[in-house]
């Protein structure tokens, strides 16, 4: 078996797996597995915002889905409490971020608390998870349907730091809670944060504006934001300290999507961030059905396969189709990998 840690460290539930080989008189065999995972509690939860970033004085909804082990939704009462999140005095540089764990009582040195001066690699979503609660904000009951969907209905916040917290049981009266932070974002959020780049949607379609948040609790700290597009530099702004809602649109240009890089740098230390925003090729959008299809044929028959192209950019002559079969009963002997060599 092999165990799965969750967000402390600690493991919260073990994966198993089982084979059972089976041999015919004519001495082949023929293999099953299977794998399944155990727990001290069998439910778990999964908290999704609808965006990587909500924004102050809006009400949003946080969807949630309460499944077994096996990933299959189920039904029951859960609670969920708001509470704002206890942020320091100041933003903290990452390589002064503490080391996460207590060294050993016996080995304890002044400095094995501390970061080597190039460890810059700490993740904001890690410094939220280290703050501690603060003021309830609000709280609600939830009842999941027997697909295990519910949603927690938030009320428009202020800007700063918030941690949502999601209590459930299962069948066996066993208690499973998880938690969530989410940043509320305006023109001026207060955020202990030395730098952060956040997209509010990793896809938006033409027509539309990608929504970026900048951000630097560092006091007059200068950035480089620079936006890339096919491996080129495209666009480069020089912003100072203080958070804010950069919006980029949208137009053909941007087809296939886009990156974004947050650079600064504060006593010796460099602060980066990158992000990418993908923009889908809905213009070129083909749908694809079988005009006539049998499912069954046996060997020495002949079909005719129609497929049907439609889409707004279709036109008579443009659709190109690969299409090729194979025995499916050799799949016992070795599974049928598909291998496509494309020739330029």
């Amino acid at each position: 078996f092999t165990p799965e840690a969750g967000e402390e460290g600690r493991a919260v539930t073990y994966r198993y797996s089982a084979t059972v080989d089976v041999t015919d008189e004519g001495g082949e065999t023929r293999s099953a597995s299977r794998s399944f995972r155990l727990g001290h509690v069998a439910i778990e939860a999964a908290l999704q915002p609808p965006a990587a970033f909500l924004h102050a004085g809006e009400a949003a909804e946080v969807s949630v889905v309460r499944s077994d082990l096996d990933g299959v939704g189920r039904a029951g009462r859960a609670s969920w409490r708001l509470v704002a999140i206890r942020q320091p005095d100041e933003a903290i540089l990452p390589a002064h971020q503490p080391l996460p764990g207590d060294p050993p009582e016996t080995y304890r040195t002044p400095g094995d608390a501390l970061r080597a001066r190039w460890d810059t690699r700490v993740s904001h979503e890690a410094v939220l998870r280290s703050w501690t609660d603060g003021e309830e904000e609000a709280r609600g009951a939830l009842d999941h349907d027997d697909q295990g969907r519910a949603t927690v209905e938030l009320p428009g916040l202020a800007p700063g730091a918030y941690r949502l917290h999601y209590e459930t049981r299962d069948a066996f009266g066993s208690r499973y809670e998880t938690a969530k932070e989410l940043i509320v974002a305006a023109d001026r959020t207060p955020l202990a944060l030395p730098a952060v780049l956040l997209a509010e949607s990793g896809s938006v379609r033409v027509g539309d504006v990608a929504r970026l948040l900048v951000h630097s609790g560092l006091t007059d700290q200068p950035m480089t934001l620079d936006i890339w597009r096919g491996g080129r530099r495209v666009d480069r702004r020089l912003l100072t300290s203080g958070p804010s809602l950069v919006e980029i649109p949208i137009g053909e240009k941007d087809r296939g999507g886009f990156g974004v890089t947050l650079t600064a740098v504060r006593d010796h230390q460099l602060l980066r961030a990158q992000q990418t925003v993908f923009v889908p090729w809905d213009d070129r959008e083909l749908k694809l059905s079988f005009a006539t299809f049998r499912d069954e044929l046996r060997p020495g028959g002949r079909e005719t396969w129609r497929v049907k192209v439609e889409g707004t950019s279709a036109e008579a002559g443009v659709a190109e189709v690969l299409a090729y079969m194979y025995d499916r009963s050799l799949d016992v002997f070795a599974p049928h990998n598909l291998s496509l060599i494309h020739i330029s």
